[in-house]
């Protein structure tokens, strides 16, 4: 399922969906059904990015990509690294999340490198 499935998805059920920042505000006349808030959840930084692009007046999400959607979870979390690799080289402290929130949480990720994450996209697990 993609981010454009899930937003036909909540209209579907009656719910209209605003931005707050990067946040996803849902309004219904009747609770959603709880498919649809997961879905939303899931693909949460991609809704995000597809409403900004449709929206008119919005910042953008992120820099442009040149090559595939700019919210590809993939090409979103190598736009996380390279910043959080330029942090690191100017002695920041400051680390980011694919979503482009600050970070707070980081945990390896099996290949020797570690997976930044913020509060609302992190797991549970992860060190601080």
């Amino acid at each position: 399922m993609t981010a454009r499935q899930a937003l036909l998805a909540a209209q579907g059920a009656g719910v209209r969906i605003a931005l707050d920042g990067c946040d996803l505000v849902l309004e219904a006349a009747a609770e959603p059904p709880a498919d649809v808030i997961a879905l939303l959840a899931r693909h949460k930084a991609a809704v995000v990015a597809l409403l900004r692009e449709t929206s008119p007046g919005s910042p953008p999400a992120s820099p442009p990509v040149s090559a595939g959607l700019a919210f590809d979870p993939a090409t979103l979390q190598a736009e996380a690294d390279q910043r959080n690799a330029r942090a690191a080289r100017e002695h920041s402290t400051d680390r980011f999340c694919a979503c482009g929130r600050l970070a707070s949480l980081a945990w390896p990720d099996g290949r020797g490198r570690e997976i930044w994450r913020c509060l609302e996209c992190g797991p549970v697990k992860g060190r601080a």
